[in-house]
Formats: structure tokens, sequence, C-alpha cells
């Protein structure tokens, strides 16, 4: 058996993001980046991984236990960018729409309901694979739990378990939370001891073991300017450690209700109609394929070009965008330009020769 869950926020930022230079709008002009990259990474998982039980999970929209006791906690990250907020309820009906169990609780994070609900599953003998790319939960990576780690284009195939971490960084999973209390983690805006870095926490926990063997042993740390940052710091390593360290979520998650179902067809249809991803209908529902509005694209060539000049005088208004091989305009060059008049019909004049 094996248990897929998905760190939500962390995917819809992706996805989002991926398309940042080119972002993509439905035909209210409303930005669909993230719906329809996160819609991508869901048919990735379904095909490539057919998982048992499946799950996404996103962050509270309330501050959390950590916020309680650290207020300048992920302070310093920039507010979630307006159209990219406007898309989450979204993705929550979206994923609900191709039958996936959604998990969002009050005040606590996602990584934490991630790591709990693993657990969990562990126990019960399931294999666990989280896609997300936050290093905090590699301290509960194991023979059962890995993590798949999105690469470029939200590529799935990166895996990896408690070997990566001995390979990358000399470590066992149980050292993970010790390594970013030393060091710290700007991402989440967590201190750790001023002056150490990932080279110095290293180092350190190679020669002792643990945050708690190195703050009782510091007479024993051989340079004399790290171990006065060690001690000058002492509160900061037990404080950052406390912040780092996942918790168990005290719910009774139910794996059944994770388990796949399957998704119905008009329901998932309709959605992906509304967002006008109709290369993805035609993909997973082609039974619906009839109901995408028909779209007629031409290239305009040199023997109908006054036709085509006539057409747009005669429509009266139309709206045009150069097609370009960079947004820089200094490196740029006109590949072409398009035109469209009316709903559901485009032209394209090529400047290139390309289709003549």
């Amino acid at each position: 058996m094996n248990l897929i869950l998905v760190d939500g926020h962390a995917i819809a930022y992706r996805s989002y993001y991926a398309f940042i230079r080119n972002p993509l709008t439905n035909s209210r002009g409303e930005n669909t980046s993230a719906l329809y990259g996160f819609t991508r990474v869901l048919m990735q998982i379904l095909k490539g991984y057919n998982p048992e039980y499946l799950a996404v999970v996103f962050d509270s929209d309330k501050p959390t236990g950590r916020h309680k006791i650290f207020p300048e906690y992920k302070a310093n990250r920039e507010k979630m960018p307006e159209d990219l907020a406007r898309q989450i309820p979204l993705l929550h009906d979206l994923v609900k729409a191709f039958g996936i169990f959604v998990c969002a609780i009050s005040g606590y994070e996602a990584d934490d309901i991630l790591a709990t609900i693993a657990g969990i599953a562990s126990r019960r003998q399931i294999d666990v694979k989280i896609v997300t790319g936050d290093k905090d939960l590699f301290q509960i990576l194991s023979d059962r739990v890995h993590l798949i780690r999105p690469g470029k284009g939200v590529n799935l195939s990166d895996q990896v378990g408690p070997e990566y971490l001995k390979e990358r960084f000399g470590l066992t999973p149980a050292q993970i939370t010790d390594f970013l209390a030393l060091m710290g983690d700007s991402a989440d805006n967590i201190p750790g001891v001023k002056g150490i870095g990932e080279k110095t926490a290293l180092k350190l926990l190679g020669e002792f073991g643990s945050l708690e063997k190195i703050l009782d042993k510091t007479e024993e740390i051989e340079s004399e300017h790290v171990r006065n940052k060690i001690e000058s710091g002492r509160e900061d390593a037990i404080f950052s450690r406390k912040l780092v360290e996942l918790i168990n979520v005290p719910e009774n998650f139910e794996l059944e209700k994770m388990k796949v179902k399957g998704f119905d067809a008009g329901e998932l249809a309709e959605m992906l109609l509304k967002l006008d991803f109709h290369e993805i209908v035609r993909e997973i529902i082609p039974e619906r394929s009839a109901d995408l509005k028909k779209n007629d694209y031409y290239l305009v060539k040199e023997e109908n070009l006054e036709e085509f000049v006539s057409y747009l005088t005669s429509a009266g208004e139309f709206v045009f965008d150069v097609e370009t091989t960079s947004i820089n305009p200094v490196e740029a060059q006109l590949v072409g330009i398009s035109f469209c008049a009316e709903e559901g019909k485009a032209f394209l004049y090529s400047c290139t020769g390309i289709g003549d």
C-alpha cells in the first residue's frame, strides 16, 4: 500500500511562479497559472504513482503556535500575490473535484499535518511519499517515508530518503532539527546561533552527534571562536530547535478518507471547462470534448493579405499582440503579429516565413 501526500501551498507557489514571465489566464482575464500547474501535478501523481491513498494538505490561514511564541516567525516573507491568493480557494475545490482528500487545520502548518499523517501511515506499514520542497520534512525521512522534490517545471522524478541526507550532509533524519537549530533558516526567519553556518554546524554535529551534547560539552569545542559563539548563542539554539521541530497534530486522521476513489467526470469537467482547461479535458475526460468551444486559427499568407486587411477594417475593432523571441526589448526579434476581432477566431501574420 502507498500514500502520497502533497504540500498544497508549496506546489501552488511553484506552479504560479513557473509561469510568472507568461502568466496563464482564462477567457475572463483571470490568472490560472497555479490552478493549471497544480492540475498537471495531480495528473502526474495519479498516472505515475498510482497511489492507493492520496491527500493534499494546505497551511492554516490563522497564526500557528510558532507565531504565538515568536511573532517574527516567517515575518520576512513577502505577502502572497493577490492573483495567487484568489486561486487558493479554487484549488481546494479543484482537488476535491478530482476526488482527492483535502486537509487544512486552523492553527497548524501543513508540515506538521504532513508529518503526523505520515507517522500514522508508516506505523500501519504503508509507504509514504511527500511531494514538497521543504527541507524541514527531512527530519521524518525513514525506510517508509520519502520525499518527492519537485524539479524544474514541477518534475516529480526526484525522490529522496535517509540515504540522501547521509550522502549530502553526513546526517541522519534525527539530526536535521539540530542542524537547522544551529545554522538557522532564513526562509522561515529562524535565528539559529549567530555566526554559525552550514559548514560549522555539520562539523559540530559530526564531532558531538547532537545539539544537546554540543551544549553540554562546549569546553571540548576546539576552536575558541566557535566555542564563544555557541556559549553566547545557547538560548537561541534551544529556542530555534523548538521552532523547527515538527509537532504531532492532535487530530483523528482517518486514512480511509484519503483512499483514491476516482473523480466524477461531470463535476470535474464542469470545473475544468470554467477554467478554460480544454486541453486537459481532452486528455482525461475525452467524452466531454464535444462541449469544448470550437476555435479557428489561421496563418495569414501574402496571397490573402489584402483580404485579411479588409476583414480587420470591416470588423471595426480588434486586438493584436506582437510575438517575439524574448521579452527583453533589446534582445527581442519579431516573429509575428497575432490578431483577433471575434471570439474563437484568431490570425497570425508571420514575419519569419514560417508556414509558407
